[in-house]
């Protein structure tokens, strides 16, 4: 069976790279080149699969190119995947050719604000091919910087091997999707990434040797980022940051399936579950308690009246005082000389923000709920008497 499926696709590459040849005899446009490529490519297959990028790659540069040469792939990119072009272009070695690669540089320029995830099984490896288009870039720069005066004094035009590398650099690591990318190749791609980080730290060597490029190239802040790959973004770094969003009902979902699925089910899993909404949302202890409470009073009120009211009314008034002493003995411990907890205190100073809802919920419960939720809470040993009282009064 592989013997007939090989034939077929070396067939397939060969009619290819006739066709490349064709087109760049002829000066082929955008349009002739989407009608012949349709007579080869099967309705449907991404050229990925008969190596499309490698063709094309290998014929523009075997001689030298301009940007017309690249132009073909870039009328191509719908038929191949972005993952596989970008890995194409980062094994091109031929750093001595300045043209091939000012052209690929410049390629990468006209594409760099489209790359994306189309959904394509063949995207599953966009994570690595950025990865190695940034090992590739920092390979250009290394080439330059070392071989700075023979560019200098030969062509000028050459010291667009100097100045793009740091410009596309920059532009990657300005969109969220492509460091978003990165930060999965770095688990990924462990090597590569070490040998990125290297690659920094070489440049910023030569960098401090040659204050006049220093002052130049604007890459320094692009290399501290690449070496510092996603800690920037970990928001437990800085507690006194608040990145989270001003408003969320995931909880609510979450809720919905602890009260219908598992009414009667240990609330360790559901801890735990809130605890992963905590490190996702970027949440503080006491605005997870509240989320929670919050959550709790909008769906109470959805199904006041109905025959899911005793069930709700049970699980917020029994259950979540039990769940909420679990969420704080797991991150605090079990200390008896506190004889209240902080952030369940500090939970109730937002809730009571949410005026709105805490109106509703009174006028159709006739009541104080947040009193009755302190009552129920005092209980469990996570707020005093005299906290019941001041806040209850603030209602």
């Amino acid at each position: 069976m592989r013997g007939p499926l090989l034939l077929s696709m070396t067939s397939k590459t060969s009619s290819l790279k006739a066709l490349l040849l064709r087109a760049w005899r002829e000066r082929w446009s955008d349009l002739q080149w989407g009608i012949h490529i349709k007579t080869i490519l099967p309705r449907g297959v991404s050229g990925d699969v008969y190596n499309l990028a490698d063709c094309i790659l290998q014929q523009a540069l075997a001689e030298c190119p301009t940007w017309e040469h690249c132009d073909i792939l870039l009328c191509v990119s719908q038929l191949v995947s972005y993952a596989a072009v970008l890995q194409r272009i980062s094994k091109y070695d031929g750093f001595h050719k300045p043209h091939c690669i000012i052209s690929l540089l410049e390629f990468l320029e006209t594409i760099q604000g489209g790359i994306t995830c189309r959904g394509k099984p063949e995207e599953g490896q966009l994570a690595a091919s950025v990865l190695s288009i940034v090992q590739w870039l920092l390979s250009c720069l290394l080439h330059a910087i070392k071989n700075v005066s023979e560019l200098r004094t030969d062509n000028m035009e050459l010291t667009a091997m100097l100045d793009k590398p740091p410009t596309i650099l920059n532009e990657m690591l300005k969109c969220d999707f492509m460091v978003a990318m990165l930060c999965l190749a770095k688990n990924e791609c462990v090597d590569v990434y070490l040998d990125v980080v290297k690659k920094c730290q070489e440049l910023e060597t030569l960098l401090a040797q040659n204050l006049t490029l220093q002052t130049s190239l604007s890459v320094g802040d692009s290399l501290r980022k690449l070496c510092q790959l996603g800690s920037e973004r970990d928001v437990s770094s800085d507690p006194t940051l608040d990145v989270s969003e001003p408003v969320t009902y995931c909880l609510q979902a979450l809720l919905v399936i602890e009260v219908l699925q598992n009414p009667s089910a240990d609330t360790q899993m559901f801890v735990n579950e809130m605890l992963m909404v905590k490190r996702l949302k970027g949440y503080s202890m006491a605005r997870l308690h509240c989320e929670i409470m919050r959550a709790c009073l909008i769906s109470l009120n959805d199904v006041l009246g109905t025959s899911e009211e005793s069930g709700w009314g049970a699980f917020v008034f029994l259950k979540i005082p039990y769940i909420l002493r679990q969420l704080h003995h797991t991150t605090s411990g079990e200390d008896k000389s506190v004889e209240f907890s902080q952030d369940i205190v500090d939970s109730f100073e937002l809730l009571l923000q949410y005026t709105p809802l805490l109106d509703i919920m009174d006028a159709r419960c006739s009541c104080n709920i947040v009193e009755c939720l302190l009552r129920e809470l005092a209980k469990v040993g996570l707020v005093t008497e005299p906290l019941v009282t001041l806040y209850s009064s603030k209602r």
